[in-house]
């Protein structure tokens, strides 16, 4: 690198891999070393050993030896800072785990103290006070949880200051509205999903389909156009609330909607046109002129939960896509 000339005009990218250790699996990561290391053998290197000491520090973290137990003294306790936008359960249920989790593998006080200690001493820097720990740590040892099996009603929602009291003022009054109902006895589990930030996108995004046609994904291209757009795979003439596309051997395309079946939309079509109802639709004049064996249809994109704005949307968006939104379209003077 140090002989390489980087122009001035250049923009640096850096990438950093966060906690690989902890996101992918170790049984497929102990087999690529494997595989790497057979790939470009060297006799001077213990393969047998060195694989061995990689197990033993990826799945013994934590263990006893010797009537002792010895923690990860490089855990690092990256836990959420106190001031995050996180609800307050979330941070008593951190604490409260990793405690359990010192119990669990510490077989002397003095070993669950001293991991206790190291905990605290990092969350305190963190944001956590001394006396919010304290309190989990008396709760933890003076009120054993115990198991409740009532029936529950589970909530769930992105989290937000308004969804926040929303939660507290069902769960308060869900005994009172339901107490004539079957589930009256039921309890209200509430849960909060995480917002969508430009972290997950980055990092957990995946390739569109879209993008990226395979060998058999189908494909549509627009009137007049050489730009090919992969279509949902899987759809047929039984696919409801779906995007669909009409097109003309002859010239033009039109792009449609509906909430029913798209071989029931296609038999309204051909009724339409047939008996010439709605002559002053753009659909129904074309295919008298040009026949209905100049017709073909073909599903773009079908979501079960979609609303009627969100088909109307996905509508639209199609319509740009395949150009039919140009006034010179024939299709796209009207729709249907």
């Amino acid at each position: 690198m140090e002989t390489l000339t980087v122009p001035e005009s250049s923009f640096l990218f850096t990438m950093d891999v966060e906690s690989l250790y902890t996101n992918i699996e170790t049984d497929k990561g102990m087999a690529a070393i494997q595989k790497a290391f057979q790939d470009h053998p060297d006799p001077k290197r213990p393969d047998k050993e060195v694989l061995e000491l990689l197990h033993i520090n990826l799945t013994c973290n934590d263990f006893n030896f010797n009537e002792h137990t010895f923690l990860q003294i490089k855990d690092s306790h990256a836990l959420l800072h106190k001031h995050s936008f996180h609800p307050p359960h979330t941070f008593r249920g951190i604490v409260r785990a990793q405690l359990l989790r010192f119990r669990r593998i510490c077989s002397r006080a003095d070993d669950f103290h001293e991991a206790t200690g190291t905990l605290f001493a990092v969350l305190r820097k963190r944001g956590y006070s001394r006396s919010f720990l304290r309190r989990i740590l008396k709760d933890l040892n003076t009120q054993p949880r115990t198991s409740d099996q009532s029936p529950i009603v589970p909530l769930t929602s992105f989290f937000s200051s308004h969804a926040k009291r929303a939660h507290h003022t069902i769960k308060m009054n869900f005994q009172t509205v339901m107490a004539n109902t079957r589930i009256s006895d039921h309890k209200v589990i509430s849960a909060y999903m995480k917002n969508p930030n430009l972290k997950g996108i980055l990092v957990k995004a995946k390739l569109n389909s879209k993008t990226t046609p395979s060998h058999n994904q189908p494909v549509i291209k627009g009137y007049k156009s050489k730009t090919g757009f992969c279509t949902q795979k899987g759809l047929n003439h039984t696919s409801r609330n779906c995007v669909y596309c009409i097109q003309c051997k002859k010239c033009n395309q039109h792009v449609g909607e509906t909430g029913n079946t798209l071989r029931t939309r296609l038999y309204g079509h051909i009724h339409n046109i047939r008996h010439a109802r709605g002559p002053e639709t753009a659909l129904v004049r074309h295919f008298r002129a040009h026949g209905l064996t100049n017709l073909t249809i073909s599903p773009l994109e079908s979501r079960v939960g979609w609303s009627t704005g969100q088909r109307r949307h996905a509508e639209q968006q199609w319509i740009k896509r395949l150009n039919c939104h140009v006034p010179k379209v024939l299709f796209g003077m009207k729709k249907w």
